[in-house]
Formats: structure tokens, C-alpha cells, sequence
């Protein structure tokens, strides 16, 4: 300890020259106010600016600058010989010059930044704080490294021995091992796990340095070449050691499974609701989540790849449940590949096909689940997923481009198509076949706004189209037919339809929240008062004619979530499902392109059963016993 405690003084004292360069720098920070054209800014923010980056620009230069020369030049010109004719080991000479050097880089850090302290040091203080983790990163850790790995680099280059082929091999390897460690983080948007992952990368780059380093000089001595084959064993031996460690742990923190969720993001159901796509987290995983698809009626579920896009529909469900198909990995303005698995098998898998589409391609599956439809710009595709077979290419005229595709039948794919500006234009609606890729015009609906939106009954034969011309104007809501556009009737509301094709529509009056039921003619109308507080939406069909209504009397039981009642629309009895409840499905599909919203009523009363309870969990409400069985999540 004496030893490193003498060359730390000794070599202070010989690079104490470097603190007047801080000086020098604080000093051209300090006057930067006065250069002429930064009188729009305030004379604290040019400080701050300036001594922040001349601190950094030093702190770096010096560290490589340094690193380079403090032991490598000496090995190469065989004057270490002075320490070691001395009782002095090669620690103590490593340590002792290495600390000295972070000790003067540090400290000439400290005076360059001084100046933004004088008269507004509430600015890097704030600056540091917003920060956080880089500015201990930029101003203490990298010149650490930078200082470790410039030595490393000098002692290999200056060298020329055969070790530099383990050094080219071990600096690959590490590099391709590290990017596929954090890489996965980043899909996830996982930032806390991304810097504990990547400090462990970091730290693990760092301790080899220093091991390789202190090892190369305790067995090479005044040897350069002994000094290079130490120096690349002990370093590459040493890291690979440690990033194995952190990518075993960032295995284990993406590595969770359903059961250990806690509380559970639903991002889309099955329109028969037997399975469902969820993100989770589990306690102590940080901010990781895993995007799953999970049954809903038994223990099988499957991980998803690629990283959520943030659109409504990243797993695309066919309408018997049996298939569902989504884009992988990728970034997104390039293509992604088609992955798909099927949901009717004991031990579901997902697969990756050779089918490679752009990420905001619309894709949609047939009602059996075997064809897949991909609307990408002005070309309508068709594949057989099994076979990964194109069975057809249409090209769309000019007129039906922008269209929302409904592959609603095995052979064949409706369009609903916008053409018009935003003044208003008119919907086109056509079928596509299937195999042949021909396109039969059906009919179409002229004058439609801009500023609307559409729903369809479960069977596609109805469609609702809501319009608004002003924010303050009544919206207007009109019945048509979905397939050659024909006017039925107006409608005075409009909230959804029900699976026989009846439909619901809401009004306020008195207070209360008040649900219509209608026949399709408007012949027949039944009225239910759902009270003074009740969800946005007028419920969801969870038995054929009843209603699974949330609604709540208080603000305390509304935060904890609201109560879930079942409405018999024949009736109007109430029927308590259970208390700290909160919805998770709408009760429709939400259909999404060329900047038009399509609402379809494809969902089964199964898919509306399910719901989330105050831990988080995903529940569903048996109507057989009426209990909420736990489907996933839940655990703390």
C-alpha cells in the first residue's frame, strides 16, 4: 500500500501541469458569454453549456490521450525498469498509475464545470438531475473506460504478436454476445432492465480492463510481448466470464412466464374469447414484459414475438378462433415476417413462414383461419397459410385503395373504400375473389363526410355510419346495407348491435344513462334505465340477450373498479355478477386503415365475459355458477 501510495504522489506531482489546462478551459468557459451572437441566451445557460462540454471534450481527450502513454509507451521503451529494480511489485505500479491518472482527469472535470456553478448553479444541478444515470456515466465512468481500454489497445498495438488474433477474435465475439443481450430490451421498451442489463455490461468491460491490465504488468513486468499474452488472456478470459453471467440474467428477466404475471395488459380476444393476447410483468423483472396469447379455458398459451407497435390489432384472430397470425420483429418502417399459430392443437407453437410484409400492412384472416389477406398500398393479396402458397394478386383500381379489407367469407374479401378529400367523398364497397383475384363492384354510399365512422353486425349485412360535421353538431347516424350500400332508415342512436342483429343505442335524460334496444325495421323498441353512473359503453353481450353492464354509485368504489351487473333485455331483471371489476373488451373488433375506423360486431358473448379484478388479474365470469375464475395474473 506504501508502494502505490509513493507512485500515486509521484506521478501527481509530475502531471500537475494538466490542472492548468483546467483552468485555462474554466476560464474560456467563464468569458463564452461575451462571444458575440449568444445575446439571446442567458449568461447562465452559455456557462452551463460550455463548461459541460469542455469538461467532457477533456475528460474523454485525457483519458485517451493518457491510457495510451502511461505504462504502454514506458513498456515499449523499456523504462519501467526504474520501479521494478526496487522492492516494488507490479500492482502496486499499476494501481499506483492508474489512480493518479483518474484522480487529475477527475479533478480537471471539477474545475472546468466550476464556471457553471458561479451565478446559476441551480442550472447543472436541474441539468444533472433530468440526467440522472448519464451524467455519472459521462462525467466518472467513461473516463474510466476510455482510460482502460486506450491502454489495452496501446499495449496490443505496440506489441505485434500473434496475441492480437485472440484480441480481433475475443472483441467480436464480445461485441455480437452484448448487442444480443440488450438487444431484446429495446423491443420491449424495457428502459430500467436496459440500463441495469447494460451497466452489467459495462461494469463486466470494465473489471476485465482492469484485470488484463494488472495481470499483463504483475507477469510481463518490463516484458512488452509477456506483458500482451498476459494482458489478452486474463482480459478476454475475464469478460467472457462476466458476459456470460449478465446474459444468463437478462435471460432469466425476460424468461417469465403467465403464471408469475402480476397485473395484465389485454391487448386484443378471439372473437370466440377461448384465447386472448396479454402483456405482463413479474415482480422483480423490472419493467420487462412478455407479450403472451393465453387460453382462456385451460393451461396452453404461447409467447409472442416481436416488440409491440402500439396499433389495435397485433394479433389478427380468424372468426372461429382456431388461427392467429402476426408480424415479428423488425423496425418499424422495414418488413417483418409472418408468423402464425394454430390454436386448436394440444401443444401450440408459433412458426415463422417465408412471408415477408411491410409493417403497416393490413392483414386479415379468412373465417376458417387457413387463408390470409394483405392489403399493402394499391395490391390485395391472398395466401394459403399452411402452405405458404399465393393463391392471388389483385391490383386495386384508384377508387378502392384506400379500403378497410373484411375477409369475411373463405372465398372472398369485402372492401369498404374511401375516395374522396376533406371535404367529403363517398364509400365504395367491392368484393375481391379469393382465387381468382377478381373484383365485383357491389355499390356504394356518396356524400359521406370525412369525419366518420362504421359498424357492422357480426354477419356483415348491416352497417351503421355516424357522421359529424362540426364539433359542436349532433352526430347523424344512419342503417344501410353493408353490401350494396342502400339506405334503409335513420337511426336516432346508435351504440352497437347485438349478435341477432338487433341494435343499441344510448341516450341521456333526467340524469339517468338510458339503453334502447331496436328491431332492424324500428318496428319494436324496448327502454332500460341503466341509472345516473354507468361505463361509456352501454355493455356487452356476455349471454345471448343479456347485458353485462359496469356501473358504479361512488368515486371510491369507481377508482378500486366498478360493478359489473347482467341486464336481461326481455325483462329489464338485474342480475350482480361481482364488485372490482374493470372492462377489458369493448365488445367489438376495432377494424383500422387508411385513416378510417370500422367497428365489427364479429365478437361471441364467450369474448365478453372476461374481465380484470383490483389485483390486476384477467377473470372470467362462468354464467353457469357465476363465479369470476382467474385466468392469469393476479400474483404480487
Amino acid at each position: 500500500m506504501n508502494a502505490t501510495m509513493a507512485i500515486l504522489a509521484r506521478e501527481l506531482v509530475a502531471r500537475r501541469d494538466l490542472l492548468l489546462v483546467a483552468v485555462a478551459a474554466a476560464v474560456i468557459a467563464s468569458a463564452m458569454p461575451l462571444m458575440p451572437g449568444l445575446q439571446g441566451y442567458t449568461s447562465e445557460d452559455v456557462r452551463t453549456v460550455s463548461s459541460n462540454g469542455l469538461a467532457v471534450a477533456l475528460g474523454w481527450g485525457l483519458s485517451i490521450l493518457l491510457g495510451a502513454t502511461i505504462l504502454g509507451r514506458d513498456l515499449s521503451e523499456n523504462r519501467l525498469g526504474f520501479f521494478f529494480a526496487r522492492p516494488v511489485s507490479g500492482l502496486a505500479v499499476w494501481w499506483g498509475r492508474v489512480l493518479a491518472v483518474l484522480i487529475l482527469i477527475w479533478t480537471v472535470e471539477a474545475i472546468v464545470l466550476l464556471p457553471s456553478l458561479y451565478g446559476g448553479g441551480i442550472y447543472v444541478f436541474a441539468s444533472w438531475h433530468g440526467a440522472g444515470w448519464p451524467a455519472v456515466l459521462g462525467y466518472l465512468a467513461m473516463p474510466v473506460l476510455l482510460l482502460l481500454l486506450a491502454h489495452a489497445v496501446s499495449v496490443m498495438v505496440r506489441a505485434r504478436t500473434a496475441w492480437l488474433f485472440l484480441d480481433l477474435a475475443g472483441c467480436i465475439v464480445a461485441g455480437v454476445a452484448g448487442w444480443l443481450t440488450v438487444r431484446p430490451f429495446l423491443w420491449m421498451y424495457a428502459q430500467t432492465a436496459l440500463w441495469v442489463v447494460g451497466g452489467g455490461l459495462f461494469a463486466a468491460l470494465v473489471i476485465a480492463l482492469v484485470v488484463g491490465g494488472a495481470a499483463g504488468l504483475v507477469v510481463g513486468r518490463t516484458e512488452l510481448r509477456r506483458t500482451h499474452g498476459a494482458l489478452s488472456v486474463a482480459l478476454w478470459g475475464t469478460l467472457g466470464l462476466g458476459v456470460t453471467v449478465v446474459a444468463v440474467y437478462s435471460g432469466w428477466l425476460r424468461n417469465i412466464e403467465p403464471d408469475e404475471f402480476g397485473r395484465v395488459d389485454v391487448m386484443s380476444i378471439a372473437p370466440t374469447g377461448g384465447w386472448v393476447e396479454i402483456r405482463g410483468r413479474a415482480p422483480g423483472h423490472f419493467d420487462v414484459t412478455r407479450r403472451c396469447l393465453v387460453a382462456t379455458t385451460d393451461d396452453r398459451w404461447l409467447s409472442l414475438t416481436g416488440g409491440w407497435r402500439g396499433y389495435s390489432r397485433e394479433v389478427v384472430f380468424s372468426i372461429d378462433g382456431s388461427t392467429a397470425v402476426w408480424l415479428g420483429a423488425g423496425s418499424v418502417e422495414g418488413h417483418r415476417a409472418l408468423w402464425w399459430a394454430d390454436l386448436e392443437s394440444e401443444s401450440p407453437k408459433a412458426s415463422s413462414t417465408t412471408m415477408v410484409f411491410p409493417a403497416d400492412a393490413v392483414i386479415d384472416l379468412s373465417p376458417d383461419g387457413r387463408r390470409v389477406a394483405v392489403l399493402e398500398k394499391h395490391m390485395l393479396s391472398v395466401y394459403e397459410i399452411g402452405q405458404e402458397q399465393l393463391l392471388t394478386a389483385a391490383r386495386l383500381p384508384e377508387d378502392l385503395r384506400k379500403a378497410t379489407p373484411f375477409f369475411h367469407l373463405p372465398g372472398s374479401v369485402r372492401l369498404y373504400a374511401w375516395s374522396g378529400d376533406s371535404g367529403g367523398g363517398a364509400i365504395q364497397i367491392a368484393e375481391v375473389d379469393a382465387v381468382t383475384g377478381g373484383i365485383e363492384r357491389l355499390g356504394g354510399i356518396e356524400g359521406v363526410p370525412k369525419e366518420s365512422w362504421t359498424a357492422f353486425d357480426a354477419r356483415l349485412r348491416y352497417m351503421a355510419l355516424t357522421t359529424r360535421v362540426g364539433d359542436f353538431e349532433t352526430p347523424t347516424r344512419l342503417l344501410y346495407d353493408a353490401r350494396s350500400g342502400e339506405l334503409l332508415r335513420p337511426l336516432e342512436g346508435f351504440s352497437g348491435f347485438l349478435d341477432d342483429g338487433r341494435i343499441l343505442s344510448r341516450r341521456e335524460a333526467g340524469g339517468d344513462l338510458w339503453l334502447a334496444v331496436e328491431s332492424l325495421d324500428g318496428s319494436e323498441r324496448v327502454d332500460h334505465n341503466l341509472g345516473p353512473d354507468t361505463d361509456f359503453w352501454s355493455g356487452v353481450e356476455a349471454m345471448p340477450g343479456h347485458l353485462l353492464i359496469l356501473r358504479s354509485a361512488e368515486d371510491a368504489e369507481r377508482e378500486q373498479g366498478r360493478r359489473a351487473d347482467l341486464l336481461d333485455l326481455e325483462d329489464g331483471s338485474w342480475r350482480e355478477v361481482g364488485r372490482g371489476l374493470r372492462r377489458v373488451h369493448a365488445g367489438f373488433q376495432w377494424r383500422w386503415a387508411s385513416s378510417r375506423t370500422a367497428l365489427w360486431y364479429v365478437n361471441r358473448p364467450p369474448a365478453n365475459r372476461l374481465l380484470t379484478d383490483t389485483t390486476g388479474a384477467l377473470v372470467r365470469w362462468d354464467p353457469e355458477t357465476g363465479e369470476l375464475v382467474n385466468i392469469v395474473g393476479g400474483r404480487d
